[in-house]
């Protein structure tokens, strides 16, 4: 294997990319919970 693939994998694999992918997806339903406490339940469904 070339070291760019492996580079690339290492990425994919990689335990830090997990943790921003989790903190991103928490900041994004916490941002999206308070969206609709404003909205109200019947405009967001």
């Amino acid at each position: 294997m070339n070291t760019a693939t492996r580079l690339v994998r290492d990425f994919f694999v990689s335990l830090q990319l997990t943790v921003v992918l989790l903190v991103l997806s928490l900041v994004l339903v916490f941002v999206a919970t308070l969206d609709q406490v404003n909205l109200g339940i019947w405009a967001v469904q």
